[in-house]
């Protein structure tokens, strides 16, 4: 008794820790020649009662964990390591536990071992909460970030169908007239040449008596990307409504505006089908001047249209 309240006062108890030490006796047997009176908190026994029967510690540890247990003891012993094992048990009452034991060698040949095992299961409790936690935030910001992605979808929807033509896929006038109004302002400030070309496809509406609706459309369908197949780098079509097109030609001059008429008309006579026999191309050319805006453009490529 003197002896173990000379550990005891070395290794005062703690809350939930068992001070030990362990010797081993034979491979895979070992015995406790003293256990501190935390014995009795963590594993719901009297010191005296481990002191006399060692087994009765393995009968309170899992069965799944009995093995591994005793691997590590042995493996501890070979190489004069120091152990230090997790494994769970369950007290008298029928308390589960998790345990956490460190045991290291008190003489140099291993013949004892002293060391503490301790009660974890709340710091695991925390543990698994705390990856519950992060788990449940993680759901969260993928959650957050697939709704942040439906609402750009979304948004780019509502963007195409209010600034696309669905018909041709082209831009359409709002689209048009916000590109001009950008590209007068450019022009103007660089001193640069800049030229509107408004088109129109004359016959549409006698097209779409013979051939109905769908006729027409896919007449403009075609009309469209013929248009858009005409332009250079950086210049663009749209459709205004109907049958009209217009494209806009930064840095070309009103020869360039010209040259893209021509072509249109030209590419159209060509590929006419039967059907559209007597489609004609209409057309207005502006190009910018210094005290242009967006709809003095417009105005002025428009009135050439109408003279057309």
């Amino acid at each position: 008794m003197q002896v173990s309240a000379a550990i005891e006062l070395q290794a005062p108890p703690r809350r939930g820790v068992m001070a030990y030490q362990w010797a081993p006796v034979a491979d895979g047997v070992s015995v406790y020649p003293w256990v501190g009176s935390g014995c009795r908190e963590l594993l719901g026994l009297e010191p005296e009662a481990l002191m006399a029967d060692a087994a009765l510690f393995w009968g309170l540890v899992h069965p799944d964990d009995r093995a591994p247990l005793k691997l590590a003891e042995l493996k501890a012993q070979r190489q004069g390591s120091t152990l230090h094992h997790i494994c769970r048990i369950t007290t008298p009452t029928g308390e589960p536990r998790l345990i956490e034991i460190v045991g290291s060698p008190s003489v140099p040949d291993g013949s004892l071992w002293y060391g503490f095992a301790q009660d974890i299961s709340e710091q695991q409790r925390r543990l698994e909460e705390l990856g519950e936690l992060r788990q449940a935030l993680a759901d969260q910001e993928q959650l957050v970030e697939q709704k942040a992605r439906l609402l750009a979808e979304a948004h780019a929807a509502i963007v195409r169908l209010s600034t696309i033509d669905a018909l041709t896929g082209l831009p359409n006038r709002l689209h048009f007239e916000h590109s001009l109004m950008r590209a007068v302002a450019m022009a103007q400030r660089h001193g640069q040449p800049l030229t509107l070309v408004r088109l129109n496809l004359l016959g549409l509406r006698e097209l779409n008596g013979r051939l109905g609706t769908l006729g027409g459309d896919q007449c403009l369908k075609r009309f469209a990307d013929l248009l858009a197949a005409s332009l250079g780098p950086g210049h663009g079509a749209a459709r205004l409504g109907g049958a009209e097109f217009a494209a806009l030609l930064p840095e070309a001059d009103r020869r360039i505006g010209q040259e893209v008429v021509l072509n249109v008309a030209n590419a159209w006579a060509a590929s006419q089908t039967p059907g559209e026999a007597g489609l004609q191309v209409a057309s207005g050319v502006a190009e910018c001047l210094a005290e242009d805006s967006a709809d003095s453009m417009l105005w002025r490529a428009d009135d050439g249209l109408r003279r057309a």
